[in-house]
């Protein structure tokens, strides 16, 4: 595998994501209201106008459905670019890049 495109992929990859979470709450805030827990939905409706917060709203599965699509293309793509031949290769590169994200989420953006 070739590490420096590994790397590109990760800061590109990282900032789609950003983009897919933190531009679609800037036009409706509300958008994640329902991944937290009831409490916590309670005090921002307390400040906040009350919408929809059903998980499975058509809004909310069409929204996680286009992300599963475009994020598996640009996985399965990604991969192909790094050399990733075997079966093995792949979950490495996977691994390295959602551990990335993910470690990017919980502590940048969560």
């Amino acid at each position: 595998m070739v590490w420096w495109i590994i790397l590109i992929e990760v800061i590109v990859f990282t900032g789609l994501f950003t983009a897919l979470v933190i531009l679609p709450t800037i036009k409706h805030s509300e958008i994640g209201v329902h991944n937290y827990p009831k409490e916590i939905q309670e005090e921002y409706f307390k400040t906040h106008k009350r919408v929809n917060t059903k998980p499975l709203s058509l809004r909310t599965i069409i929204f996680k459905v286009v992300g599963i699509i475009l994020f598996t293309a640009i996985l399965i793509a990604g991969a192909i670019l790094t050399g990733a031949r075997t079966f093995w290769n792949g979950v490495i590169f996977a691994t390295i890049l959602f551990g990335i994200v993910g470690a990017w989420d919980t502590f940048f953006i969560d």
